[in-house]
Order: C-alpha cells, then sequence, then structure tokens
C-alpha cells in the first residue's frame, strides 16, 4: 500500500505540473472562475521536495474533500522567491522560512516592496546541526574559528541558518565559509576537504543527505547553547528554540537543543475567510490521509500549526476562526485585518 501511495503522489505530482504549465503565468488569484469554483496555484519549492511533495499530497486531499476547491500545486524556486510571486499575484499560496523579512522587506529582501503575508499553517521546522568526523578535534561551535566550514548551498535555508548561528556564537567571520551542495558537502566532509558541515533535519527526520552519512560515517554534531542562540532568536524573528527527539538519528542519543527555521504556508488577503478556513480544516481534520503519502506529513499535528509564526506576522483571518475553534489561539498572535 505505501508504494502505491507513493506511485500515486509521484503521479499527481506531474499532473500538477502539466497543469500549472499549461495555466501558464496567469492565475485566479484565489477568485472564482465561475461561480463555482476556486482554482489556486501554490508555490512550493523545487521537484522532489518535501514541501512539494506535502503541499500535493494536501492538494490531492483538499479536491477530494471540496468539490469547489482546486489547487495547482507549482515547483519553484523556493522559499526566497515565493513571497515574490505571491506578491506579483503569480500564485495565491506561498511556501516561506523567511516571513519576517518578506514582510519588512529586509535582508535577502532589501530593497523590495514588504509582502503581505498571512498565515495559514506551518508544514515543519527545520533544525540546525553542525556535524564533524568523529576524530575530529573540533569539540565546540566556538572551536571552529579558523577552520573551513560548509554552510550550506548558496542561497539554501540552512546557509541561513548556520550565519545565524554562527553569528550569534561570535564565530562567523572567523571561519572560511564555503558553500557545497548537500550531497557536495557529506563528500567533502569524508575527505576531509571541509572540517565541518551545516546540515537539517526536519520534524526530526534526517535530510536525505545526512541519512546518507548517518549509514556510511563516523561523525559527531557539536552541541549548542539556547542562551547563545538566544541572539539569533532576537535578531532573526524568523527563527526559534526547538529540541530534535532523543533517537531521531543515530547520534543524537538524548534530546538535542538547537535552532530552526519553519517551512510555513501564506496566502494574503485575495483568499477569503472561507477558503482559508476549508483549507486548514481539511489538512487537520484528515491528517491520517495526509500523512498516508509523505512520512514527514505523519509527524504534522494541530497544536503545531502556528509553529514558529514571528509575532508581526499575521495569521488569516479564515485559519484564524478554525484555530480559535479548536482552542489554539492564542493573544500573542496576530490576526490579518482587512481593509
Amino acid at each position: 500500500m505505501k508504494k502505491v501511495a507513493k506511485i500515486n503522489l509521484i503521479l499527481l505530482v506531474l499532473i500538477g505540473l502539466v497543469l500549472s504549465a499549461c495555466s501558464g503565468d496567469k492565475v485566479n488569484g484565489g477568485e472564482s472562475d465561475s461561480s463555482s469554483t476556486t482554482n489556486l496555484v501554490w508555490g512550493a519549492a523545487s521537484l522532489g521536495s518535501n514541501a512539494q511533495m506535502i503541499a500535493t499530497a494536501i492538494a490531492n486531499v483538499i479536491g477530494g474533500k471540496e468539490s469547489d476547491i482546486k489547487i495547482s500545486v507549482q515547483a519553484t524556486g523556493g522559499s526566497s522567491e515565493n513571497p515574490r510571486l505571491i506578491s506579483k499575484e503569480q500564485v495565491d499560496i506561498a511556501h516561506v522560512t523567511d516571513a519576517y523579512k518578506a514582510t519588512k522587506g529586509i535582508d535577502i529582501f532589501e530593497g523590495e516592496d514588504p509582502v503581505e503575508l498571512w498565515s495559514l499553517f506551518t508544514m515543519y521546522s527545520n533544525e540546525l546541526v553542525f556535524i564533524v568526523p568523529e576524530d575530529s578535534e573540533i569539540q565546540s561551535v566556538e572551536d571552529l574559528v579558523g577552520k573551513k566550514v560548509s554552510t550550506g548551498p548558496p542561497g539554501a535555508g540552512v546557509t541561513q541558518m548556520s550565519k545565524a548561528a554562527l553569528e550569534a556564537y561570535g564565530v562567523f567571520d572567523q571561519i572560511e565559509v564555503i558553500n557545497l551542495g548537500y550531497n557536495e558537502a557529506v563528500d567533502a566532509l569524508k575527505d576531509g576537504v571541509v572540517d565541518a558541515i551545516g546540515n537539517f533535519s526536519s520534524l526530526g527526520i534526517p535530510s536525505p543527505s545526512l541519512e546518507q552519512l548517518d549509514q556510511s560515517f563516523d561523525y559527531r554534531i557539536l552541541p549548542m547553547d539556547t542562551e547563545i542562540l538566544q541572539k539569533a532568536f532576537d535578531q532573526y524573528p524568523d527563527y526559534g528554540p526547538v529540541v530534535i527527539p532523543d533517537g531521531s538519528f543515530s547520534e543524537i542519543d538524548e534530546d538535542f537543543h538547537t535552532l530552526a527555521s519553519f517551512s510555513i504556508e501564506f496566502a494574503d488577503s485575495r483568499m477569503t475567510d472561507d477558503v482559508a478556513y476549508r483549507i486548514v480544516k481539511n489538512i487537520y481534520e484528515n491528517l491520517e490521509e495526509v500523512g498516508s503519502y509523505h512520512n514527514l506529513a505523519k509527524k504534522m499535528k494541530l497544536e503545531n500549526a502556528l509553529m514558529g509564526l514571528p509575532k508581526e506576522v499575521p495569521v488569516h483571518p479564515g485559519a484564524a476562526k478554525y484555530y480559535k475553534e479548536k482552542g489554539i489561539w492564542n493573544e500573542s498572535y496576530l490576526e490579518g485585518a482587512r481593509k
């Protein structure tokens, strides 16, 4: 059954891409193209990514429950491109990890107009780890001074997280930063080309490259201090503290505290409250079905629906209505206000 579900999901991904290609650049902005159907384009991430696969699963589940909501999932350049796409009304739902920066027009969005983003739900967290060979003399993040460190691929989320953590420790400008792809970085660590690499897990599930390392190389994960990381949380509201549970992968033998970014799905004020409400309702009332398509989706929980959302970034009023009904809303959240 798992194999059949996986094949079906791959087919859904391919069908979604064909439909997106046929639609061209014009989308409906969350509005109906007839009196009965709302067509939405969901900007996810690259083909085969966790975000793209889970979004396709969710779109399929919602399509089976709501005959008047049609969602096509579009492969994109990822979380940095998606705020720009939603601001141009080229997508209606956007997968974003840097919402605070996008809504303020700062950092990687410097010089751009602030983007309106209203949260629908958090898909998963992305937890940062720094890895060294088992026999390395490096015992702490501070020991990385003067070392070669691959912080992640250029422009990737883990690269931004690595920078934030290393800045908090005061060592970022004292290391030799190298930007390698995930698989390249694993090979470079094995070959001694770099001294350490930044990598990640999602809800405690190791990234594919980390799983590869887990099975073929003896390594250690450098401990992280949340008191030191607080500097990063204060400076970068898109990041927050998380715990990777004991046993998540071989080198985690006790709960591991670290920094995480959060993969959050956003709409804007073009989406009606009714549509937003029904989207989140169908996700959280059909988690078992969504989880049948992807292991990571099995870990989604209603109580984590707003996990990691920066306090200054609002929640869509339609989504907020559902969360209030389910008792997971609190007054620290900001609700989007229509003009």
